[in-house]
Protein backbone atom coordinates (compact mmCIF):
# COMPACT_ATOMS: atom_id res chain seq x y z
CA UNK A 1 0.00 0.00 0.00
CA UNK A 2 1.56 3.33 -0.88
CA UNK A 3 -0.38 6.43 0.26
CA UNK A 4 -0.07 9.64 -1.45
CA UNK A 5 -2.16 13.39 -2.00
CA UNK A 6 -4.34 11.30 1.12
CA UNK A 7 -5.22 8.61 -1.76
CA UNK A 8 -4.45 5.43 -1.58
CA UNK A 9 -3.02 3.07 -4.10
CA UNK A 10 -2.28 -0.62 -4.04
CA UNK A 11 1.11 -2.35 -4.69
CA UNK A 12 0.30 -4.70 -8.06
CA UNK A 13 3.86 -5.57 -8.98
CA UNK A 14 7.13 -6.26 -7.23
CA UNK A 15 9.77 -7.48 -9.82
CA UNK A 16 13.72 -8.34 -8.52
CA UNK A 17 16.63 -7.76 -11.01
CA UNK A 18 18.75 -10.79 -10.45
CA UNK A 19 21.33 -8.80 -12.56
CA UNK A 20 21.77 -5.97 -10.33
CA UNK A 21 20.47 -7.03 -6.72
CA UNK A 22 17.42 -4.48 -7.17
CA UNK A 23 13.75 -4.31 -7.01
CA UNK A 24 10.88 -2.54 -9.03
CA UNK A 25 7.36 -1.98 -7.40
CA UNK A 26 3.77 -0.79 -9.34
CA UNK A 27 0.59 -0.06 -8.63
CA UNK A 28 -2.37 1.60 -9.25
CA UNK A 29 -1.10 5.06 -8.81
CA UNK A 30 0.57 4.54 -11.99
CA UNK A 31 4.00 4.72 -11.12
CA UNK A 32 6.97 2.63 -11.04
CA UNK A 33 9.74 2.60 -9.21
CA UNK A 34 13.52 0.92 -8.72
CA UNK A 35 14.82 0.02 -5.20
CA UNK A 36 18.07 -0.58 -3.44
CA UNK A 37 17.16 -3.22 -0.97
CA UNK A 38 20.08 -3.02 0.85
CA UNK A 39 20.97 0.42 0.80
CA UNK A 40 16.72 0.92 1.55
CA UNK A 41 16.59 3.73 -1.54
CA UNK A 42 14.58 4.63 -4.05
CA UNK A 43 16.90 4.73 -7.64
CA UNK A 44 14.39 6.23 -9.69
CA UNK A 45 10.59 6.66 -9.70
CA UNK A 46 9.38 7.14 -13.33
CA UNK A 47 5.88 9.96 -13.55
CA UNK A 48 2.37 8.60 -13.63
CA UNK A 49 1.10 6.91 -16.66
CA UNK A 50 -2.15 8.88 -18.24
CA UNK A 51 -4.47 7.81 -20.88
CA UNK A 52 -7.12 9.70 -22.65
CA UNK A 53 -10.99 8.31 -21.46
CA UNK A 54 -12.61 6.13 -23.86
CA UNK A 55 -15.38 8.37 -24.20
CA UNK A 56 -14.69 11.07 -27.16
CA UNK A 57 -16.81 13.41 -26.49
CA UNK A 58 -15.76 14.09 -23.03
CA UNK A 59 -12.16 12.81 -22.98
CA UNK A 60 -10.85 13.00 -19.57
CA UNK A 61 -6.93 12.18 -18.22
CA UNK A 62 -7.27 9.27 -15.86
CA UNK A 63 -4.20 7.65 -14.41
CA UNK A 64 -3.37 4.28 -16.17
CA UNK A 65 -2.58 1.97 -13.47
CA UNK A 66 -0.20 -0.71 -13.41
CA UNK A 67 -0.83 -4.23 -13.25
CA UNK A 68 2.73 -5.74 -13.42
CA UNK A 69 6.44 -5.87 -14.68
CA UNK A 70 8.97 -8.21 -15.03
CA UNK A 71 12.82 -7.70 -15.64
CA UNK A 72 14.41 -9.28 -18.97
CA UNK A 73 16.65 -12.53 -17.46
CA UNK A 74 19.65 -10.23 -18.86
CA UNK A 75 18.77 -7.44 -16.16
CA UNK A 76 19.05 -4.94 -19.22
CA UNK A 77 14.82 -4.32 -19.79
CA UNK A 78 11.52 -4.21 -17.87
CA UNK A 79 8.12 -4.80 -18.94
CA UNK A 80 5.12 -2.80 -17.49
CA UNK A 81 1.73 -3.86 -18.24
CA UNK A 82 -0.90 -1.47 -17.92
CA UNK A 83 -4.20 -1.73 -17.53
CA UNK A 84 -7.19 -1.55 -15.27
CA UNK A 85 -7.13 -3.11 -11.92
CA UNK A 86 -10.54 -2.69 -10.65
CA UNK A 87 -9.46 -0.09 -7.49
CA UNK A 88 -12.42 2.25 -8.69
CA UNK A 89 -14.44 -0.72 -9.35
CA UNK A 90 -17.24 -1.89 -12.72
CA UNK A 91 -18.15 1.37 -13.40
CA UNK A 92 -14.75 2.40 -14.43
CA UNK A 93 -13.76 -0.57 -16.36
CA UNK A 94 -14.69 0.57 -19.64
CA UNK A 95 -12.65 3.49 -19.50
CA UNK A 96 -8.96 1.22 -20.12
CA UNK A 97 -6.98 -0.13 -22.54
CA UNK A 98 -4.62 -2.96 -21.69
CA UNK A 99 -1.10 -1.96 -23.36
CA UNK A 100 2.41 -3.30 -22.48
CA UNK A 101 5.41 -1.23 -22.68
CA UNK A 102 9.20 -2.24 -22.67
CA UNK A 103 11.75 -0.12 -21.15
CA UNK A 104 15.77 -0.38 -21.91
CA UNK A 105 17.54 0.41 -18.83
CA UNK A 106 20.25 2.66 -17.80
CA UNK A 107 22.70 1.31 -15.97
CA UNK A 108 22.21 4.37 -13.47
CA UNK A 109 18.74 3.73 -13.26
CA UNK A 110 18.75 0.26 -12.29
CA UNK A 111 22.33 -0.51 -10.39
CA UNK A 112 22.95 -0.45 -6.60
CA UNK A 113 24.27 3.22 -5.13
CA UNK A 114 28.53 2.95 -3.77
CA UNK A 115 27.58 2.61 -0.08
CA UNK A 116 28.62 5.05 2.42
CA UNK A 117 29.50 3.60 5.45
Amino acid sequence: MCIRDRNIYSVNALAFNNTFGTFASAGSDGRLYFWDKDARMKLKGFPEARTLSANKAYPVSTVLPIVDCAFSAQGDMVAVAFGYDWSKGVAEYENFQNEVHVHVLAKEEIEKRPSHR
